[in-house]
This record gives C-alpha cells, structure tokens and sequence, in this order.
C-alpha cells in the first residue's frame, strides 16, 4: 500500500476472470475522526491487514458494484 496524498492510501492489484487480468485498486482514506474509509477492498493479505491496521479501525467498506464485493467479508 502507498501514501497518495494526506490521510489517502491506495494500494494496486490484480485478477484474472476468464483469462484476461483487470486491475484493482483498493483506497483507504483516513478520515478526521481517525477511522477508515475503504473503497473497493480486495484480497486482505496477513502485510495488507498489518499496514491498514497502523492506519486505524476500518469504520466503512464501500463496494460500487457487485464485482467489487468480492473480499468485503474478509475486511469484515
């Protein structure tokens, strides 16, 4: 995961459906009040959920579309 900006984090990613790869991209903003705004979670790797862990406490999960729903319940 990088820093793009002040309290935004992102983190690029992959997955193959049907043998062509598409690209993900998960994005953590840290909000004000300290929790965390996931957008489009993917695979939570044991380094993914330690680096969003020094972050803070995941406080929303925001999946656009049902392909993007795919890994919300291990960021549950």
């Amino acid at each position: 995961m990088q820093q793009i900006s002040t309290n935004i984090h992102g983190r690029v990613d992959s997955i193959s459906l049907a043998g062509i790869r598409l690209g993900l991209r998960t994005t953590v903003v840290q909000l004000a009040e300290g929790r965390l705004w996931v957008h489009s979670p993917t695979h939570l790797t044991d380094a993914l959920r330690r680096k969003v862990d020094a972050l803070g406490e995941v406080g929303f999960l925001v999946a656009a579309s049902n392909g993007h729903n795919r890994w919300l319940l291990e960021w549950q």
